[in-house]
């Protein structure tokens, strides 16, 4: 089986030409016995070309070499190209991509339902325009009900758990959603060449027209059907953490240890509420529901402890300082 990716490129083979482009492939071929590929690279020349004069492809194996029997095949893998080869292009018109249910072409992404709590539900168009950043625009946004969606929650609002409900997921999905206190856009379940993926947008402050950078995307994690959470069909991706604080209805607050910040994040539908910047990796939580606040170590370890304010989001910090007098004797940890 070979997989096709595309990138875009600056007209140099290099060794960024090796892992350079969108993560995923543009397409997957079985060439057992083939001796031409015929591919439809439409939605990744239209990609490319919003940010390079030059489109590039790689074709890779998904055979691991430790796969291959030996002395049944040579040992290496991949595509081979001999000096006969021929490359041919013809041009047409870009295939549709279905809009009744949020898919994703290599081009265009659509997302006929989208819930955007305080707002509404919406049919929004985005199209990724640079494919080495993973740089999205937003095309097209139609409020299609100004009344679904109910009114945006975070902070300390989301410790009162008769405030609001819980989400659905009782029919095993996972709905579309954006978040107006964070700009995240959350889509848990998009189809690309018939399987599905999930991807995490986040709003690039301050751009006009609006662009997305990619915070994750890849496949759809499947669940254990034996289990009483496989009713959820499935897991969901969330940000690599130490510690999380739970909240009401599957709402949490895990500290991102990559971007340095604290994340509110549904892990029954996958939404994602406030997030609060930090200026280090969040490490351990303790919640103090009486005042509505959290208290975090951070890492590498440091003589702070840092106090998240879920009334004003305000993070604060101080210093953390103990003398132990033993005798004469006394000594000052920090």
């Amino acid at each position: 089986m070979l997989e096709i990716f595309f990138y875009a490129d600056n007209g140099i083979v290099e060794n960024t030409d090796y892992s350079a482009g969108f993560v995923l492939p543009i397409a997957e071929v079985d060439a057992a016995g083939l001796s031409q590929l015929d591919i439809d690279v439409t939605a990744a020349v239209n990609s490319t070309l919003s940010s390079s004069r030059f489109v590039g492809f790689r074709i890779s194996s998904r055979t691991a070499p430790g796969a291959i029997e030996e002395n049944l095949f040579p040992a290496w893998t991949g595509a081979k190209f001999f000096d006969t080869f021929s490359l041919e292009f013809t041009s047409g018109a870009p295939p549709a991509v279905a809009d009744d249910t949020a898919s994703f072409d290599g081009h265009t992404l659509e997302v006929p339902d989208l819930e955007a709590a305080g707002v509404g539900s919406a049919s929004v168009q985005l199209r990724l325009i640079d494919p080495n950043a993973s740089i999205y625009q937003l095309t097209a946004a139609v409020i299609t009900d100004p009344e679904a969606g109910g009114p945006s929650l975070s902070g300390i609002e989301l410790f009162d758990c008769d405030a609001f409900q819980p989400p659905d997921v009782g029919d095993g999905s996972s709905a579309a959603t954006y978040s107006v206190n964070s700009g995240i856009l959350d889509l848990p379940g998009v189809d690309f060449n018939g399987e599905q993926i999930a991807i995490r947008l986040e709003y690039i402050e301050g751009s006009n027209p609006w662009l997305f950078e990619t915070i994750s995307l890849g496949p759809v994690q499947a669940g254990p059907s034996e289990t009483p959470i496989s009713t959820l069909d499935g897991g969901l991706i969330v940000e690599p953490s130490q510690d999380f604080v739970p909240l009401c209805h599957g709402w949490v607050l895990v500290g991102d240890s990559i971007r340095n910040r604290v994340v509110e994040r549904n892990i029954l539908s996958g939404a994602t509420g406030a997030t609060y910047t930090f200026n280090t990796v969040p490490d351990q939580f303790t919640l103090d529901d009486v005042n509505g606040a959290v208290y975090m170590t951070a890492h590498p370890e440091s003589e702070r402890l840092y106090r998240l304010d879920l009334n004003t989001g305000v993070v604060s910090w101080n210093r953390i300082i103990q003398t132990l007098t033993s005798g004469l004797a006394s000594h000052t940890y920090s």
